[in-house]
């Protein structure tokens, strides 16, 4: 989530749970009283809670070419593995069949679309795989070609799933300004930031992820 500017997904960073540090050690995504999302902190070196769960408002389960995100896994990657977490020998790109010979959530039925993010310098994690290859399982995320994979609102689900609770970060304490499974394009106001920018500006903002 965006840390600064402020972004409106941040609603509840006033609440009073949000208002100090965030415990140490760092509950773990997905695990009870997990809804965290350490930003750096102040002065004391502690993780501050500042950004609320701001984190939190996401799709989970959304693959390229699909319409409709399946709302339970991490989508596609989780598919290509066996028990003991290696991936299975598929090659994503040429062998759509036994992809599709899987449970419906691996892949939709759309899996004929091609990711277009293949140069190992745009990509985050994985790069040394071949594009398209049985060791690039991250081939059907939604990253791997921008625009292409439907979510569940354009300003993000509350927990990631309708209901929340669950796997893969899909957690959310409900407040008054949000509950899990809200849309934020129905229940987010905009955020006064303070900060104007100006159309083709170079301007300063800062981003934090939690996994």
């Amino acid at each position: 989530a965006t840390v600064s500017p402020p972004p409106r997904n941040a609603v509840d960073r006033n609440v009073e749970i949000w208002s100090g540090a965030v415990p140490e050690p760092v509950i773990k995504v997905s695990s009870k009283g997990g809804w965290w999302c350490p930003i750096a902190g102040e002065s004391n070196g502690k993780y501050s809670a500042a950004l609320g769960q701001a984190c939190f408002w996401f799709t989970n389960g959304a693959a390229i070419g699909c319409n409709t995100p399946d709302g339970n896994t991490r989508g596609p990657e989780a598919c290509n593995k066996t028990g003991n977490g290696n991936t299975h020998g598929i090659d994503c790109n040429q062998n759509t069949t036994q992809l599709l010979s899987k449970p419906p959530f691996c892949v939709c039925n759309n899996s004929g679309f091609k990711a277009t993010i293949c140069d190992p310098k745009l990509r985050t994690i994985n790069t040394h795989a071949a594009c398209g290859s049985s060791a690039d399982y991250t081939y059907f995320s939604p990253w791997r070609a921008p625009g292409s994979a439907g979510v569940f609102d354009a300003c993000g689900m509350a927990g990631g799933r309708p209901g929340g609770g669950g796997a893969h970060g899909a957690t959310y304490k409900d407040t008054v300004y949000a509950k899990a499974g809200d849309l934020g394009s129905k229940v987010l106001r905009a955020m006064p930031t303070n900060t104007t920018w100006q159309a083709g500006s170079v301007v300063e903002v800062s981003w934090g992820i939690t996994a």
